[in-house]
């Protein structure tokens, strides 16, 4: 199971890496336009956090703007050139994206096809040359969708097509598409470490330091 970081927050996104090691960060223009810029421009970030992620083995996704085929084609262009070799460009399925989907990966550009709800989608995007798939969780939730049985439904159809699921608003969405199989996920800032400063968690840790006194008389390890 692969780990992204479903943001464009380079602060995040640095503190983050020191703590664990995550394999990538996936991007979109609305994650963008609500980060706050550290280097003065979405360009200039995405630049950094690129070589960033680079030097630490992981991947950046980087969506695509454009909406006909030839804008499609500029901005996945600008990103290869822009973001470094081990970007991925994200191109939403839509049949202008297939078009661009089929001419970028004849050429030996690496694509995912994101925005995916229906199988019927994903199929088309990997028959155009994606080899990765995003899955909006959250937003096939609230459309009463299910999510589980797509992720599940691709997994069985086209098994080497890396499917990443996103937009999750719950721990128990990720546990379920995690269940249904999905190859990665990518987790907003908000809800990665919710749960690691729980309640529960810091009970536990009151409870063994309680423990370790009351055997020792001290509540850490010293020399002897």
């Amino acid at each position: 199971m692969k780990l992204f970081l479903d943001t464009a927050d380079v602060n995040f996104i640095r503190s983050t890496y020191s703590m664990i090691n995550a394999d990538g960060v996936i991007t979109n223009p609305s994650l963008i336009s609500r980060s706050q810029s550290k280097y003065g421009s979405a360009v200039l970030d995405l630049k950094v956090i690129g070589r960033f992620i680079d030097e630490h083995g992981g991947r950046l996704h980087v969506q695509t703007v454009g909406r006909s085929y030839e804008d499609i084609m500029k901005d996945a262009s600008f990103i290869s050139e822009e973001f470094g070799s081990r970007t991925v460009v994200r191109i939403p399925v839509s049949r202008e994206g297939l078009a661009a989907m089929s001419s970028l990966s004849s050429a030996g550009v690496e694509v995912a096809g994101t925005a995916v709800y229906t199988f019927s989608q994903a199929l088309l995007a990997v028959k155009a040359g994606a080899g990765q798939l995003t899955v909006y969780a959250g937003r096939m939730e609230e459309n009463g969708l299910d999510y589980q049985a797509l992720v599940r439904l691709l997994k069985k159809a086209v098994p080497d097509v890396f499917v990443l699921v996103a937009s999750i608003h719950s721990h128990e969405t990720a546990e379920r598409a995690a269940e249904a199989g999905a190859d990665g996920l990518a987790y907003k800032p908000e809800l990665l470490f919710s749960e690691v400063g729980s309640l529960l968690v810091s009970r536990t840790m009151d409870g063994f330091a309680e423990s370790w006194k009351n055997a020792y008389e001290i509540g850490k390890f010293e020399k002897i």
